[in-house]
């Protein structure tokens, strides 16, 4: 029984370490392949997202809290306002975080967000694609890259 029981552990600990192995290799070919955008890019095409929930479209605080929670905002404007004012140090920290909470009101009191709401005025484009249902947008991303 003991020696069954240790060749059990043996094939489990292989089994475990084969999966690690295909698990890590898996994410390395999806990095791979990721395009890494600047924190500004970011910034720009987050404060022009129009965000809705089931029965309305959000506009103040309700909209900058949602492109937090769904989309990062509060990272990229850190990483963007310390890609653009590198330094460590108490006054930079302080500068970076006065920056970021300038956009965030910004973002909060962007009045073409405010219904009715005309699209053309958030888009540089003469026609406009609207994907309703998106998932994680994998359509509306190749649909962008195929035609931008």
């Amino acid at each position: 029984h003991n020696t069954q029981g240790i060749r059990d552990d043996a094939r489990r600990q292989a089994s475990n370490e084969a999966f690690r192995r295909h698990r890590d290799e898996e994410a390395r070919r999806e990095a791979s392949v990721i395009e890494v955008v600047p924190a500004s890019r970011t910034v720009e095409a987050l404060k022009r997202v129009l965000c809705c929930s089931q029965s309305e479209v959000l506009s103040g605080v309700e909209r900058r809290d949602a492109l937090n929670l769904r989309f990062g905002l509060d990272e990229a404007l850190f990483a963007s306002e310390r890609a653009r004012a590198p330094g460590d140090g108490r006054g930079a920290k302080k500068k970076r975080r006065d920056a970021v909470r300038v956009v965030r009101d910004a973002i909060a009191s962007d009045a073409r967000f405010t219904p009715p709401i005309d699209v053309l005025e958030l888009v540089d484009a003469t026609s406009i694609v609207v994907e309703l249902g998106s998932g994680s947008g994998e359509w509306a991303a190749a649909k962008a890259l195929h035609d931008p």
